[in-house]
Formats: C-alpha cells, sequence, structure tokens
C-alpha cells in the first residue's frame, strides 16, 4: 500500500497554506506569552488551547503538523511522500517567522510587559544541557508517537480526540519539563525564538537536534510495534 493511502485530498499549496497559518497562530501564542515572563501553568494553558483549536481546525486537512519533527516522522512512518517534507517545514518556519514579525508590532520595545531580554518560558538561566536534551527527546518522542497512533491507524481512525490527545502532551512537557529545563519540542518554534533574539545558539541547536530525533525515534518506534505496515490496526 503506497503513501499515498494516507494523503488529505488538499492539493499540496492549500495544505501548505494551512500548515503556515497553523504553525503561525501556536508561535504567535508563544511568543505572546514568552515576551511577557507570564507563569508557565498559565502559558501552558493558552498553548494548549489555541493547540486544540488548529489541530481540530485544520487536521482533516493537512495532518496539522506544524512542526518539523512531526512531519519528519509522518515521512519515516511512511504516511507522507518525501518530496513533501521540505515544503512543510518550509512552510511551518515561514508561518513561525511571520507570528514573530507580528508579536513584534503588537509589543513594541518599550512596552511595560517587558522586562528586559525576553527569552523562552521554559529556559532557566543556567540550562543544563544534558536535562535539556533529555526532556526534548522524551516529550517529543510522546507527541510523536501518541500522534501516529491517534491520527494514521486503521482503529483509530476518524475519532473525536485526537486534537486533545495532541495538546494534552505539549501541556504536560511544559508543566513538567518547563521548570527543570526546556520545553519546545518544536524546531519551528525554536527558528521563531532564534528570531526574537531569545535563547542561545548552543541550547537552540541541541532543542532542534533533540527535537527531530525524537520525532525520528518515535517513527521507529511504531514501526517496531506495529511492523512494515502502513494501514495497522
Amino acid at each position: 500500500m503506497s503513501a499515498s493511502r494516507w494523503r488529505i485530498g488538499l492539493n499540496l499549496r492549500g495544505r501548505l497554506i494551512l500548515e503556515a497559518v497553523g504553525t503561525y497562530f501556536l508561535m504567535l501564542v508563544i511568543a505572546l506569552v514568552t515576551i511577557r515572563n507570564a507563569p508557565v501553568p498559565e502559558a501552558a494553558f493558552a498553548i494548549g488551547a489555541v493547540l486544540i483549536a488548529i489541530v481540530y481546525a485544520i487536521g482533516p486537512h493537512s495532518w496539522a503538523h506544524f512542526n518539523p519533527s512531526m512531519s519528519l516522522a509522518f515521512w519515516l512512518r511512511g504516511t507522507m511522500p518525501g518530496r513533501e517534507v521540505a515544503p512543510y517545514v518550509i512552510a511551518q518556519v515561514c508561518g513561525a517567522l511571520l507570528a514573530v514579525f507580528t508579536q513584534m508590532l503588537l509589543v513594541l520595545p518599550e512596552s511595560e510587559f517587558i522586562q528586559g531580554v525576553p527569552k523562552p518560558i521554559t529556559s532557566l538561566p543556567e540550562t543544563n544541557h544534558l536535562s535539556l536534551v533529555i526532556g526534548e527527546l522524551l516529550f517529543t518522542f510522546a507527541l510523536v508517537f501518541t500522534t501516529l497512533h491517534v491520527a494514521t491507524t486503521r482503529l483509530q481512525r476518524g475519532n473525536a480526540y485526537f486534537g486533545l490527545v495532541v495538546a494534552s502532551i505539549v501541556v504536560a512537557g511544559i508543566l513538567t519539563m518547563g521548570p527543570v529545563a526546556s520545553a519546545v519540542f518544536n524546531p519551528a518554534v525554536q527558528i521563531g525564538f532564534w528570531a526574537m533574539g531569545s535563547g542561545g545558539v548552543t541550547d537552540g541547536v541541541l532543542i532542534v537536534g533533540s527535537s527531530l530525533v525524537g520525532g525520528a525515534l518515535a517513527a521507529f518506534g511504531f514501526r517496531l510495534v506495529h511492523g512494515a505496515s502502513q494501514d495497522p490496526e
């Protein structure tokens, strides 16, 4: 069974637009809660809420990846043609960068909300690199692994809870890993943080790398459990 079995009916251009739009709103919320140093629980709620909305709205049309690690995993799992991975990633990054530009227009540098240099809501003053790598890898794995199960298996096809599953993993990751090291789980969001002038190069590279590895391991783990079938029960 070919990967086209899983392709959404909308054409590639339409799906790329939706990926950019979804990533835009996800990054916009993240940027705004970050720039005003919102408490972690408040930030987790806001991010989870927007994620539920955009996943339910866009998921049936584009798979609602909004995350290069997710697109990589869908390809490795066999539900997405390899030629579409790069366009998806470019659309996601463009959406994130446009959201950062919007945040800069909404919250000017002299705004009373900004207290010093903005930083990711989940970063500590002195980040433990090992904790950062482990946290990003584990929760990206959890996010992608659960998404593959609720969104790409015949047994759970058409379920009404896939958006809640995706958002709940992200919220859990922010609440648990945020105070420890990092909770980005998304290379496109990390690129957005760089555009905001937030976060160091080393930490960012580790976040991007760990997220991509976590997504790849989730795809391989899925295939280890279900075999090479592209339509597992």
